[in-house]
């Protein structure tokens, strides 16, 4: 080897170790400088408790540039969010560039991965978020004393193995994400860029109103689009969403402009046209060694969007959705579940919500023989909706076993027959036309029998029928008993059509008798949120309770004996009343500690602090006793 070839190495290797130097050493250098910004910035801008357990920074990770890591990240909110995590985080890293540190002007973001995320997010029932942190500006106009030091750059945002819980107690729904990884690239700087996004969730699971619409979900979606950001405009390039086994592909753009409003001509297919995709968003066929059924039928879905929304309007749509000669069996039951025929449509010509059609043709199964059929159109739903709906069919549960695998500890019996009639226009019942509006039949439910883990003495209704007309649905023979609780009723019903579609309240009047009845096992043990803040050692016994809202029953109950805490009820009667979130007593009389009581007043969840008034009337060993209002 030459003397020069050995000049070359040897000023390579002594560059390549000045190198490695620098990367080790320039982290620190100026990690304390970036430190000073980062806790500045944060506390500046946020009403939040922010903390991190240590600091990590280093060039190795995201060379050329820094990757500051902080380490078990918290955000803890404070105020009405007091004590509550909003972000629990293993780890957050920040790639910062190199040259923007050195100069010491301007710290330029160019990528965030956010590690083992847990995202808590609150919205209370009086519209307040616990995400809402940000500190309101101090300086009306001239901000540039107080402007961030920090500018984005951003080129990748990343989610590894992370949670979001959403809780929304205004509109009664939550959704829950679990096992989420996340990545965006693009040029988020720039006017014009192309984005691309893959996303995965191991668990997703979204409620409305204590319905179950996707219960453990699996999506894997694949987005790309090229952005607009002067315009607000995207439009949808390469992409593809799979949740559980059903796949979606979207054609079309999306825009938002500056008026508030938004406009789209968006289009949706489905490539997959087996009838399993579909199945597979069924929560109780999905729970079920789904990879195991056995299935046949065809299944398409296609779906349009196109113009304007705002407040007030919808973009023209439709939405289509048929499934033909379907059938699904598990491979160790009996019997199958055949001759699935659905033909469904939702559309709309755009303009006003009031356009919108519902249009259910077909809706017919057959459960181990026995058919069941349902039909369904609705229009003009806003202003005047005009109705007509069937179903007609057997379900009988002592067979369900047979063809759908329950657990041990589940047992099902009982026969429930329905043959059903609606048609007419809601402005008939309001104007007490009942003539012209078509309201028939029987729901019936026979020796019901239902028992699981939870509730092994199990639930028992030895009968119960609804009678429809057009005025009100009468029931009859409703009695239900649960492990030592006996409960009967009979009464009617009234509005419930309307009361469907949001117009007006559930009217009715029941009477309610039972022999025995143990309102402890009814009752939870944990605070509600509208219940105030207590002591430690009086929570426990403080349980608020919400009154449903649209409800206007009235009750005459009539209970031999009742348990309730530690209290020994008997001869429980009176009328009791709910409307409008309130509890009404009149005249409630019951016998208890050797004397008997008598109750007036009300308990009201109306507002975001329930209240309670009643004046309580004691008669012991012959001495009575008007007692404080509560």
């Amino acid at each position: 080897m030459n003397s020069k070839v050995k000049k070359t190495l040897k000023i390579s290797g002594i560059t390549l170790g000045v190198l490695l130097i620098l990367l080790i050493v320039t982290p620190f250098l100026f990690k304390g400088k970036i430190l000073e910004q980062v806790k500045k910035e944060v506390n500046k801008s946020l009403n939040a408790k922010v903390d991190w357990k240590d600091v990590d920074l280093t060039l190795f990770r995201s060379f050329p540039n820094f990757s500051l890591g902080l380490e078990d990240l918290s955000v803890v909110g404070v105020g009405n969010f007091a004590g509550d995590t909003l972000v629990g985080m293993k780890k957050i890293y920040v790639s910062i560039d190199l040259f923007s540190v050195i100069s010491g002007d301007n710290y330029k973001i160019e990528g965030i991965t956010l590690t083992k995320p847990n995202i808590n997010l609150i919205v209370e029932k009086d519209g307040k978020a616990n995400w809402d942190i940000a500190k309101p500006s101090e300086t009306p106009a001239d901000t540039t004393t107080s402007q961030s030091k920090f500018k984005l750059t951003l080129q990748k945002f990343k989610i590894e193995d992370g949670n979001i819980r959403y809780t929304d107690k205004q509109s009664n729904m939550s959704a829950e994400v679990l096992g989420l990884n996340h990545t965006l690239k693009g040029d988020l700087t720039a006017s014009t860029t192309d984005l691309r996004t893959k996303t995965t969730i191991n668990e997703l699971t979204f409620v409305m109103d204590g319905i179950s619409y996707l219960n453990k979900g699996k999506a894997d979606v694949k987005f790309d689009m090229k952005a607009d950001f002067d315009k607000m405009k995207f439009e949808f390039l390469d992409n593809n969403v799979k949740l559980n086994e059903l796949s979606m592909e979207f054609a079309g753009f999306f825009e938002m402009p500056k008026d508030g409003s938004y406009n789209m001509d968006i289009k949706l297919k489905t490539p997959d046209t087996k009838f399993k995709s579909v199945l597979s968003m069924v929560p109780a066929i999905f729970m079920k060694d789904f990879d195991k059924i056995k299935t046949d039928g065809s299944f398409e879905m296609s779906a349009f969007a196109k113009g304007k929304m705002d407040s007030l309007n919808l973009p023209a749509f439709e939405l289509n959705m048929k499934v033909k000669n379907a059938m699904f069996k598990y491979p160790d039951l009996p019997k199958s579940v055949n001759n699935i025929q659905i033909t469904a449509k939702v559309s709309s010509k755009g303009g006003s919500y009031d356009n919108t059609i519902i249009d259910v043709k077909q809706f017919h199964v057959e459960m181990a023989g026995n058919p069941f059929d349902m039909s369904l159109y609705v229009s003009t739903p806003i202003s005047d909706a005009n109705i007509d709906a069937k179903a007609k069919g057997k379900i009988d549960l002592n067979i369900v076993k047979d063809f759908y695998p329950l657990t041990k500890d589940q047992k099902l019996t009982g026969v429930m027959t329905a043959d059903l009639a609606f048609a007419g226009r809601m402005s008939m019942l309001d104007k007490k036309q009942y003539e012209k509006f078509k309201a028939t039949g029987l729901l019936e439910l026979k020796n019901f029998f239902y028992a699981d883990k939870d509730y092994p003495k199990g639930v028992t209704i030895n009968s119960a029928a609804l009678k429809f007309t057009p005025q009100y649905a009468e029931l009859s023979n409703m009695d239900v008993k649960m492990e030592q609780s006996d409960i009967s009723a009979s009464g009617r019903v009234e509005n419930f059509i309307p009361y469907m579609f949001d117009k007006g309240a559930l009217k009715g009047i029941l009477t309610l008798n039972s022999n025995y009845l143990n309102v402890n096992q009814f009752l939870s043990n944990e605070p509600t949120t509208a219940t105030p803040a207590a002591k430690p050692d009086t929570a426990s016994a403080l349980t608020a309770f919400e009154v449903p809202k649209n409800i206007d029953f009235t009750m005459k109950s009539n209970f031999k004996k009742v348990a309730y805490d530690k209290l020994d009820i008997n001869n429980l009667s009176g009328t009791i009343q709910l409307v409008d979130q309130k509890v009404m007593m009149n005249n409630v009389m019951m016998n208890v500690l050797d004397g008997q009581i008598k109750m007036n007043g009300a308990y009201s969840s109306k507002s975001m602090q329930p209240d309670a008034a009643f004046l309580v009337r004691a008669d012991q060993s012959g001495h009575q006793q008007d007692l404080e209002s509560i």
